[in-house]
């Protein structure tokens, strides 16, 4: 299975070093790769606007889901902080063609778990699980049989990274992430022989961490340009399954075309 991760387009005005008037030009470069890769599915990891006002976001939200359903390939979409800042979720939800802010599907042999890391947000960006999501989880996770692995996405990242380096984030402690990670880490902890994996978006950076034995991966987003204003590369990332020992992941950009790194995860 293959499986296309792109994160943090930020459709819109320009933004910071975030061109949002590259981004559908980019959707449409990568919904090629996709079909010329044979992927299987597409994960977008948040943040799909550059928050403006209710108006314009919601027709952000739209032309890139627009996009995606001409893509002919199943789409799970998650929710960003930036998603909700200006249309409620229940209303994000539904431009999103679902009911529920969290959810799961089965596909070729695997349970992708979609997260709601926005549930809610935390000071200006970061991010949270509410009880009942993790009592959700839980209850998925005990139910879920140990020969069907288990893929979790979600907008931040649900294990904590260094920040270092990072320009956004280095000067907003405890943003990058979610809230409390002792609850999911308990959780995490005592499935981790049926999770396979976990990605997110939201740091705008590719980061690759273990932990309890799972890797945990960061995907970049799609426009950012830092330190410059314009030409985005275009970054995402494509996970390729073998099985669950044998699984890789590849960073990617669109312009110029290359791949950029590969990990064997």
């Amino acid at each position: 299975m293959k499986i296309a991760l792109i994160s943090d387009i930020h459709n819109g005005k320009l933004i910071e070093h975030r061109p949002g008037e590259e981004a559908l030009g980019l959707i449409r470069d990568f919904l090629e790769v996709c079909k010329a890769e044979d992927a299987d599915c597409i994960v977008e990891l948040g943040d799909r606007v550059n928050n403006e006002d209710h108006e314009h976001d919601v027709l952000y939200t739209e032309e890139v889901m627009s996009l995606f359903r001409s893509s002919g390939l199943p789409v799970l979409n998650v929710i960003g902080n930036h998603d909700i800042h200006n249309i409620p979720k229940e209303e994000d939800i539904s431009l999103l063609g679902r009911s529920a802010p969290y959810f799961y599907r089965d596909l070729e042999g695997y349970r992708l778990v979609v997260l709601d890391t926005a549930d809610p947000i935390i000071g200006d960006c970061g991010g949270c699980l509410s009880s009942s999501q993790l009592s959700w989880l839980q209850d998925l996770l005990e139910s879920t049989p140990d020969d069907l692995p288990v893929l979790l996405f979600s907008h931040h990242p649900l294990a904590d990274q260094e920040q270092t380096g990072n320009p956004f984030f280095v000067n907003l402690p405890g943003e990058h992430t979610i809230a409390d990670h002792k609850s999911i880490s308990k959780i995490i902890e005592r499935y981790r022989g049926k999770i396979a994996g976990a990605f997110n978006g939201h740091v705008h950076w590719n980061y690759l961490r273990y932990q309890y034995g799972i890797p945990f991966f960061s995907v970049a987003s799609l426009t950012e340009a830092y330190p410059v204003t314009e030409h985005a590369p275009g970054r995402f990332s494509m996970l390729a399954i073998r099985d669950r020992d044998n699984m890789s992941i590849t960073s990617e950009m669109l312009s110029p075309r290359r791949v950029l790194g590969r990990f064997d995860l």
